[in-house]
């Protein structure tokens, strides 16, 4: 390549950079139309089962749905298809820059990294050695290539993480009485790392060491505050016989006793965005991190194919039951998926590409769902493995009409209950099943800066656990 054709080049690969980093960092781009068809699914309680179509960027986060394929013909004359496999893997490639930083040009002409690029350390080596007794090319693929960083907005592929009460209170976008508080608290205290936006001016100053230090600091004012105000509730004389009446409880106290149960429910939860349609509130994920068992009786089988009330009876021939438990009698991954729709058929997960009766969740994420006969002989046959598939029983629905108490899951993210992440999808498929470090930890310490230091604040608490 010429200096010149260099030159030409990074500006328009700055321009690619912009637009990714935007997306990243929730920023919605309405003039940007790309057309794409999704398939909706009819075990969805958020979809009708009928196609839509929707003009999106390659997130699969900002789209307009059109009910009628024929609307805005006029303006579409002049759109071109895109194939995001095309694209190549741009989720990788917005980690990197993420990662790396910006490239630019030096005085020879050659292209460089705004920071220097340092091979990232194994966060959980004992995690990668059972990775690799389960599923040897994810856990190369994982070795080679793992990653995980904070976005804007869900995205289908991604990751939910349940996040502190401590932190829900200190993020939270929109300001409530408790998290108003807590700044006020953290205002008074006038320690400077209480500072959202300080940052050292020493190029050579630990940085981990900086934002561990100012993470516990309103870490540890959140945690008292969240204390010493629940005490106050229970030593109130509203508490008769052991049992507190939430109707005698003001509605700030109310507020708090309620995030705080709601905390205790979703505790560490790290969940898989199936499907997300911010414009509806209508989103779906599974609980990656809540195993049920490790093998598959026959029982469990027709329930997993059938469902508790009998919606998937039929589906299959009649003795699949029996093949079911002769692919996984002995070695499984049941998870419970979520608390909601258990009485259905379960959801299969994997990361097989062209597996019969499967699909992919989303564009580009190699991560899919279905394929169970497919699964099942190809286990039998010894082509596959039986860890090389989760099940999964529920799911986590967020549908303001079927479930009004959960609402949608922009409220919860905007509440600073949930932070969404990209990652690869080698940590999305793999096993959590008996992991010396918790997948929550592992996660966290994957994305780095204030995350990794809430899960060694977190991770203070494990006395259970010899890391």
């Amino acid at each position: 390549m010429t200096k010149t054709t260099a030159s030409l080049a990074v500006p328009v690969l700055l321009c690619f950079l912009g637009l990714l980093i935007a997306v990243a960092s929730g920023f919605s781009v309405a003039s940007c139309r790309i057309p794409t068809t999704v398939v909706g699914q009819a075990s969805s309680p958020c979809s009708t089962g009928t196609t839509t179509t929707r003009r999106k960027l390659p997130t699969s986060l900002f789209y307009a749905e059109a009910d009628n394929e024929e609307e805005d013909d006029e303006d579409d004359d002049d759109e071109e298809e895109l194939d995001e496999a095309s694209l190549g893997d741009w989720r990788k490639f917005r980690a990197s820059l993420i990662d790396g930083g910006l490239p630019g040009e030096n005085n020879n002409g050659s292209t460089t990294s705004s920071k220097a690029k340092t091979k990232k350390k194994s966060v959980a080596v004992q995690n990668e050695a059972l990775l690799e007794q389960q599923n040897e090319e994810l856990a190369n693929e994982y070795r080679t290539g793992v990653w995980a960083h904070k976005v804007g907005q869900p995205e289908v592929g991604g990751l939910l993480c349940r996040m502190p009460l401590e932190a829900q209170l200190y993020y939270g976008g929109e300001k409530g009485y408790w998290n108003e508080k807590l700044e006020i608290m953290l205002s008074m205290d006038g320690n400077s790392a209480n500072s959202k936006e300080e940052k050292p001016d020493e190029e050579n100053v630990d940085m981990d060491l900086i934002t561990i230090s100012k993470v516990d600091h309103w870490f540890t004012m959140a945690e008292r505050m969240i204390s010493r105000e629940l005490e106050a509730i229970t030593n109130s004389g509203k508490v008769n016989n052991g049992v507190l009446n939430p109707n005698d409880l003001d509605e700030n106290e109310r507020l708090l006793l309620d995030k705080y149960l709601q905390y205790k429910q979703t505790w560490q939860e790290i969940c898989l965005l199936l499907s997300h349609n911010p414009e509806s509130g209508c989103s779906e994920a599974l609980i990656l991190n809540r195993p049920i068992t490790k093998s598959i009786n026959k029982q469990l089988a027709k329930m997993l194919l059938e469902g508790s009330n009998g919606s998937g009876v039929g589906s299959f021939s009649y003795d699949f039951v029996d093949m079911v438990v002769q692919a996984f009698g002995k070695e499984a991954a049941v998870y419970m998926g979520g608390p909601h729709h258990q009485d259905e058929p379960a959801s299969l997960i994997h990361g097989i590409p062209n597996l019969p009766g499967a699909r992919e969740i989303a564009p580009g994420t190699n991560i899919y769902r279905g394929g169970w006969e497919a699964a099942v002989e190809g286990v039998i046959k010894g082509t596959y493995k039986p860890l090389d598939f989760r099940f999964f029983l529920g799911r986590q629905s967020y549908d303001p009409k079927e479930f009004p108490e959960r609402g949608a899951l922009l409220q919860k993210v905007q509440d600073g209950a949930y932070q969404p992440l990209a990652c690869a999808r080698s940590l999305a498929l793999k096993q959590c099943l008996g992991l010396p470090k918790p997948l929550w930890h592992e996660v966290l310490e994957l994305c780095g800066g204030e995350l990794k230091a809430l899960s060694s604040i977190e991770l203070r608490k494990r006395i259970d656990l010899e890391l």
